[in-house]
């Protein structure tokens, strides 16, 4: 799945984290747009120094780690947003944690390159060394 990232340098690289506190009631379900745009969202970038010492470990990641959901179950609240990009070709890998409606009535599943998959807690792992402490507190 992240092996695609092989075929860019790793120079033109930036991943881009956009998270809400888990704790923040929305009154209106939040798009990646909504998300990108918001005042109480955080947002880190990670430059390519960092993706390139940790970039094995993504790599291992597997499209067989994730069991695909019927996509027009999900219910578009976006509470974490990843987003590997290429300063050359734009976003190359984008990972949206949303609300599935009916996996155990509401939990969380990911789009993953608009994609809807059971959400898989080894991603989440595999970028929270990316963040910086104060971040990680919300993963």
């Amino acid at each position: 799945m992240l092996s695609a990232l092989e075929r860019y340098h790793l120079d033109e690289l930036t991943l881009s984290i956009y998270y809400l506190d888990p704790s923040i009631e929305l009154r209106a379900p939040y798009s990646v747009d909504r998300l990108k745009a918001s005042s109480i969202a955080g947002k880190v970038v990670v430059n390519e120094a960092v993706i390139k010492a940790n970039i094995d470990a993504l790599k291992q990641l597997s499209v067989t780690d994730f069991a695909p959901v019927e996509a027009s179950r999900v219910y578009f609240n976006v509470r974490f947003y990843y987003v590997f990009e290429s300063s050359k070709y734009g976003p190359i890998f984008e990972y949206a944690e949303v609300v599935h409606t009916e996996l155990r009535g509401g939990d969380y599943c990911a789009l993953i390159n608009g994609v809807a998959f059971e959400f898989n807690y080894a991603f989440i792992q595999m970028v929270k060394p990316f963040l910086p402490d104060d971040a990680r507190v919300h993963f």
